[in-house]
C-alpha cells in the first residue's frame, strides 16, 4: 500500500481510503465526548432561529475562538487515538434545525493548506445518528483530486446535484459515535432535515503538525493562478467572514 502523503492517520488503510476517495468513516473510542460537545453548545446557544447555522460565521472573533478552543481541548484525547503528528486548526458547530426542508447543495470547503503537499482533514462529528431523513451528509467520492483554490475570492462552486453526480453520490448514514473525515476539496452536502429535532454536529479542521496555513487570493501578476498568503489559525474565526462580507 502506497500513500501519497506522510502518515497522519494511525490506521494507514483509513488514510489510503481518505486519499483515494476523499473521505472515510471512523468511530469514537469515548462516546462521552458527544455529551461534552452538547454541554458546550448549550452554554453558548440552546436553540437556533435560522434553518442552517455555522457557529463561526460571524465577526465575533473572541467568542468564536473560545468555542473553538473548548471543542479542540475536549476532542484532543480522542483525536490522538486516531491521528499522529497532527495539529487541530479550528473547530465550530454546524446545526440544522428540525423541519428544515432545504438541502445544503454540493459544495467544497475553503482551502487552508497547500493541498499538493499537505493533507487537510475535516472531521465531522454528529451529536446523534444521521441519515437521509434528518439532514445527514452525502459525498461525491474522488471529487477532491484536482486541486483548485477555494476562498472568498475564488468561491466554492456550490451547485445542485446533476443527474450524473446523483448516480455517484454516497449517503453517509452514521450510527451514534461514528464520524466522518473528509477532504475539504471533496464535493459534499446534506439532506433536508425532515425530523422535528435539530441535527447537530461539530466540525474540526486539521492537518499535519506545523503545516503552514494559507489564504488563496487573486493573483498579483498574469503568470500565477493565485497568490498564497500565510495566515494563522484564527483567520477562519473572524477575518475570513469580514472578507466575504465587505
Amino acid at each position: 500500500m502506497t500513500l501519497k502523503f506522510k502518515p497522519i492517520f494511525k490506521n494507514l488503510q483509513s488514510q489510503k481510503k481518505f486519499e483515494d476517495e476523499g473521505y472515510c468513516i471512523l468511530k469514537l473510542n469515548n462516546f462521552e465526548l458527544i455529551k461534552e460537545f452538547e454541554i458546550i453548545k448549550n452554554q453558548y446557544f440552546n436553540a437556533i432561529t435560522e434553518g442552517f447555522f455555522l457557529s463561526h460565521y460571524n465577526d465575533n472573533k473572541e467568542v468564536n475562538q473560545k468555542i473553538s478552543n473548548e471543542l479542540i481541548q475536549k476532542a484532543s484525547s480522542e483525536l490522538s487515538n486516531h491521528f499522529e503528528n497532527f495539529d487541530s486548526i479550528i473547530a465550530h458547530y454546524i446545526l440544522k434545525s428540525g423541519l428544515h426542508k432545504e438541502p445544503f447543495n454540493l459544495h467544497q470547503d475553503w482551502s487552508y493548506v497547500d493541498e499538493v503537499k499537505e493533507l487537510p482533514i475535516q472531521i465531522w462529528i454528529p451529536l446523534q445518528a444521521t441519515n437521509k431523513e434528518n439532514g445527514g451528509l452525502f459525498i461525491l467520492p474522488k471529487s477532491h483530486l484536482n486541486f483548485k483554490p477555494r476562498s472568498a475570492y475564488f468561491g466554492i462552486n456550490m451547485h445542485e446535484t446533476t443527474t450524473v453526480e446523483k448516480e455517484n453520490l454516497v449517503s453517509l448514514n452514521l450510527k451514534i459515535g461514528e464520524f466522518v473525515c473528509y477532504h475539504p476539496g471533496v464535493f459534499h452536502g446534506s439532506y433536508p432535515n425532515s425530523s422535528s429535532v435539530a441535527r447537530n454536529a461539530v466540525l474540526i479542521a486539521m492537518s499535519h503538525k506545523n503545516t503552514q496555513l494559507y489564504y488563496f487570493d487573486k493573483p498579483t501578476n498574469g503568470k500565477s493562478l493565485f497568490t498564497k498568503k500565510e495566515i494563522e489559525k484564527e483567520f477562519f474565526l473572524g477575518d475570513h467572514y469580514k472578507i466575504q462580507n465587505t
